[in-house]
C-alpha cells in the first residue's frame, strides 16, 4: 500500500511539472510570435491545438486541392517562386508529379507558400511573390495561374494567360493593398514543421495527416516507393 502510495505521488508531481513546463512553453512560445499572440488573444484554442498537437498544416483545407478529391493521398507543397530551388521542383520535378499520380487520379496536390515571419515583416520577395500569388487565386482559384507565374519567373515581366481571366488592374491593386491571414499561417507551417531555410519541401500524408516531410526536390524513385507504401497501409 505505501509502495503504490509513493509511486502515485511521483506520477502526480510527474504530472504537474510537465504541466507546468507546457504551460510555461506555450506561454513563451505565443509571446515570441505575433500571429500566434494574436490567436491567443481572440481564444481561437482550436486553432493552437491544431498547431501545437497536430501533424497537419494549420490552414489545412481538404477542399484546397488540384486533382482527384476522393483519393486519400495528399501531397503539399511548400514552395515560393522567390526560391530558385521552388522553381526548378516546378519545372522538373511537378511535371513527372502531374502526369504519373495527379492526373491519374492516384493523389491531389495543394500548394502552400514557404515564407517566414520574418519575410512578412521587411516585405521582401517571397512576400510580394506569396501576395501575387493569394491575389491571383482570389480571381480565380486554379492552379494554372500559380504555374503561369512560376514558367515567366525569370522573364521581364510574370506572363497570366488570357485564359485565367484575370484583371490586372484588380491584380496590382491587391498585391499593393492587401494582406493575407493565410500568409501569416503559411508562415507558422514553416515554423511548425522546422524548415526555415529550407525549400521546397513537400508534405506526403493521408488527407493531410501522419505526414512524410520531404525537402528539397525528391527523386522519382523516392515517391515511387512512398506512394506504394501509403497505398499498402490504406489496402489499394
Amino acid at each position: 500500500m505505501n509502495n503504490f502510495i509513493k509511486i502515485s505521488s511521483i506520477v502526480l508531481i510527474f504530472m504537474i511539472i510537465s504541466s507546468t513546463s507546457l504551460m510555461l512553453f506555450y506561454i513563451y512560445d505565443t509571446n515570441q510570435n505575433s500571429y500566434l499572440k494574436e490567436k491567443a488573444g481572440n481564444g481561437d484554442y482550436k486553432f493552437l491545438l491544431n498547431y501545437y498537437a497536430g501533424n497537419n498544416p494549420s490552414n489545412y483545407d481538404k477542399n484546397d486541392f488540384v486533382g482527384n478529391q476522393n483519393t486519400s493521398i495528399t501531397i503539399i507543397g511548400i514552395l515560393n517562386p522567390a526560391s530558385e530551388s521552388s522553381v526548378e521542383f516546378m519545372e522538373e520535378f511537378y511535371p513527372f508529379l502531374e502526369k504519373e499520380y495527379i492526373n491519374t487520379g492516384q493523389v491531389k496536390f495543394s500548394y502552400r507558400n514557404y515564407i517566414t515571419q520574418k519575410d512578412i515583416e521587411i516585405k521582401n520577395n517571397y512576400y510580394k511573390y506569396a501576395t501575387l500569388i493569394e491575389c491571383a487565386k482570389e480571381q480565380n482559384n486554379s492552379f494554372e495561374i500559380v504555374k503561369d507565374i512560376y514558367s515567366s519567373i525569370n522573364e521581364e515581366k510574370i506572363k497570366i494567360s488570357k485564359e485565367s481571366n484575370i484583371n490586372l488592374t484588380t491584380l496590382n491593386n491587391c498585391t499593393q493593398n492587401k494582406e493575407f491571414e493565410v500568409i501569416n499561417q503559411d508562415a507558422l507551417n514553416v515554423r511548425k514543421f522546422g524548415i526555415i531555410g529550407i525549400n521546397p519541401c513537400i508534405l506526403i500524408g493521408i488527407e493531410g495527416t501522419n505526414n512524410q516531410l520531404m525537402c528539397g526536390i525528391p527523386s522519382q524513385q523516392k515517391i515511387n516507393k512512398t506512394i506504394k507504401n501509403i497505398n499498402v497501409r490504406l489496402g489499394n
